[in-house]
């Protein structure tokens, strides 16, 4: 399939570094009523503001929905703001929840402005890491559930091979598809425990259910002064929000989508947003 071959081979001392970058802005959403449902979403910091980058789909019932970490378990009351894209833009799967400051800074680091690479080209195939919590991989610890992170290393599935009898019909300006075979090379966590495998093991992909609003993050390297140093430099292209019974495929919607939404609920960060579509995709890849 053509969304398997990678553009380069990363060893894995440089995939677990990439790995452990895109991991730990990744959270886990959990409906209480339901371990295994919920979904995954990304930490993002833009301006003054602390955000849970997701799927629509994820927080749409989100009074039920819990962050899930392994010290603290906030409920809805504990986030400032939850926000979709309105019906008539329901083909655009992406939400928010905004994090109080006090509540951010006990989650780590988040993700900015330079992490965030608007303007995708679906012409090409490109080297991505995807980072969630499926919820088939959980199992039961003394203190509840504990979901295992998984994070693996694919490529978009460039626009000509895209599938042609999807639920919805291909949107070059809104979708990605990444591969999801069935074996891959991945790292895998319980949610706030050492690494449980090597990037060098290949394993068995879990079910995809749970990783709606993950991250998909182009995998890139750091530059110091004329030195190129691989230090991984990841970029935040889209989030995932559909998977496939049949085809060995995720689909997500390109980052530009979910900063509309922000732009449209926080004007006081339409600069913010400015700035980030002035060094778009078509610009950092030339």
């Amino acid at each position: 399939m053509q969304g398997e071959r990678k553009a380069r081979y990363y060893n894995d001392q440089e995939l677990h570094a990439a790995f452990s970058q895109a991991e730990q802005w990744s959270v886990r959403l959990q409906d209480p009523e339901d371990p295994t449902g919920g979904g995954s979403a990304t930490q993002v910091r833009l301006g003054d503001r602390y955000f849970l980058a997701t799927a629509r789909h994820v927080i749409e019932k989100a009074p039920r929905i819990e962050l899930v970490r392994p010290r603290d378990q906030p409920k809805l009351s504990d986030f400032i703001n939850a926000a979709w894209q309105p019906g008539e833009q329901a083909y655009a799967d992406v939400g928010l929840l905004e994090l109080p400051p006090n509540l951010a800074k006990t989650l780590g680091a988040f993700a900015t402005k330079a992490n965030i690479l608007p303007g995708f080209d679906s012409k090409q195939e490109w080297d991505v890491i995807v980072s969630g919590f499926p919820g088939a991989s959980h199992y039961q610890s003394p203190l509840g559930t504990a979901f295992v992170g998984t994070t693996f290393y694919q490529a978009t599935v460039p626009k000509k091979a895209w599938p042609t009898e999807p639920v919805r019909e291909p949107d070059p300006k809104n979708d990605i598809f990444v591969s999801y075979p069935k074996d891959m090379r991945a790292q895998m966590r319980a949610s706030g425990s050492p690494f449980d495998s090597s990037a060098s093991e290949p394993i068995k992909a879990p079910h995809p259910r749970g990783l709606s609003g993950c991250g998909i993050w182009l995998v890139g390297e750091a530059t110091v002064g004329n030195a190129k140093v691989w230090r991984p430099h990841l970029q935040l292209i889209g989030l995932q929000n559909t998977n496939f019974k049949r085809l060995p495929l995720l689909r997500g919607t390109v980052i530009d989508m979910w900063l509309d939404l922000v732009r449209h609920q926080y004007p006081d960060l339409k600069s913010e947003i400015d700035s980030i579509e002035s060094n778009g995709f078509d610009k950092i890849r030339q």
